[in-house]
Order: C-alpha cells, then sequence, then structure tokens
C-alpha cells in the first residue's frame, strides 16, 4: 500500500507542475508546435486541450471554467489520464505570480514568481523546488528546444527537472537525465 501511495502522491505531484505551467496545444496562430513567443510567459494559463507523455501512460488536459474561490478566480484544469481517472488543479495569475488553490487544506500556495532569479530555492507542501537556468535544453520525440527555464523539484526520494518553454509552457521533465514526460502533437 505503501508504494502505491507514493507513486500516487508523485502523480498529484506532477499534475501540479504540469497544470499550472502549461499553455493551449492550439498555439498562437502562426507558431509551430516547437516554438514559444519572446515576449511570453513560463506559465501561460491559456490552454485549451493538450496531450501530455508520463511514463509509460499519457493524458489530456483541458481548461474548465473559472472559479471564485474566496473572492479570487482560478482557472481549472482537469487532466483524464489514459485510465480515465481525473485531477482537477485551481491556477490563477497575480502581478507575475503563479498560484495554486490546494482543495484539500483549503489555502492557496506560489508556484513561481516570475523575479525568481537563478539559484533560488523556495519551500511548498513539504517539498524544494530550485530554478536552475534560463537557458536549458531539452530533446523530445518531437522537439529540441532551448531556452528553456528549468525548475528542480527535489521530493523525499527522487528529484526531477521540469523544462517550460516561453509563450508555450511546461514542455516536459527530466529525472537523472533521462525523459520521463514531454507534450506532444499527436491527439
Amino acid at each position: 500500500m505503501k508504494g502505491f501511495s507514493f507513486f500516487c502522491l508523485m502523480r498529484k505531484i506532477a499534475i501540479v507542475f504540469v497544470l499550472f505551467c502549461v499553455k493551449s496545444f492550439g498555439q498562437v496562430e502562426g507558431q509551430s508546435f516547437c516554438d514559444g513567443t519572446k515576449d511570453g510567459s513560463y506559465f501561460p494559463l491559456n490552454i485549451q486541450v493538450k496531450k501530455m507523455f508520463w511514463y509509460n501512460t499519457y493524458y489530456f488536459e483541458n481548461r474548465k471554467d473559472v472559479k471564485s474561490i474566496g473572492g479570487k478566480e482560478y482557472i481549472g484544469f482537469e487532466q483524464q489520464w489514459k485510465d480515465n481517472s481525473v485531477d482537477e488543479l485551481f491556477l490563477r495569475e497575480e502581478n507575475g505570480k503563479v498560484f495554486q488553490y490546494d482543495e484539500e487544506t483549503k489555502t492557496e500556495f506560489l508556484r513561481f514568481d516570475e523575479t525568481f532569479k537563478v539559484g533560488q530555492i523556495w519551500k511548498q507542501r513539504g517539498f524544494e523546488y530550485e530554478l536552475i537556468a534560463f537557458d536549458g535544453e531539452l530533446k523530445t520525440p518531437y522537439c529540441a528546444y532551448k531556452g528553456l527555464l528549468v525548475i528542480e523539484a527535489r521530493f523525499s526520494k527522487v528529484t526531477n527537472r521540469f523544462y517550460y518553454l516561453k509563450g508555450l509552457g511546461y514542455v516536459g521533465a527530466t529525472r537523472e537525465g533521462k525523459l520521463i514526460s514531454c507534450i506532444t502533437p499527436e491527439m
């Protein structure tokens, strides 16, 4: 049971990262799947639908309605996994900061602040994050990305690196240098 709980926790953590930083699969008109935008956010919240691979499974992510919680407006996101399980997330952006509402604790927490510098460390919900680079690279089966924001997430037994492209958002993740997740144009 402990292994199952750890897997569920890791999946939820991955969902949190993916959801708060993704952009619409249907990019800005004229933008290719592998390109971001110079003036875009690393964490755009205007996703409509996209497909993400995660290890040996995948999920479709869909933007849902705006929800008012405690007088603040959050954008809802839903992930429909291959096994038909569903995860939800509520995010908002304010003054360059991205916040997530945690339904279990009924609190919001900071996911990212655009004023963070390389080496910035922050802790959320018992996990430690560090901004590693703004010039990272990641090769996926679909694209060779450059100029990426890289955030390292350190959990109790595992460390992942998450990669974000300006104007496109989350594009993939690695563990011990190996690709474990990426956005796909396949629907």
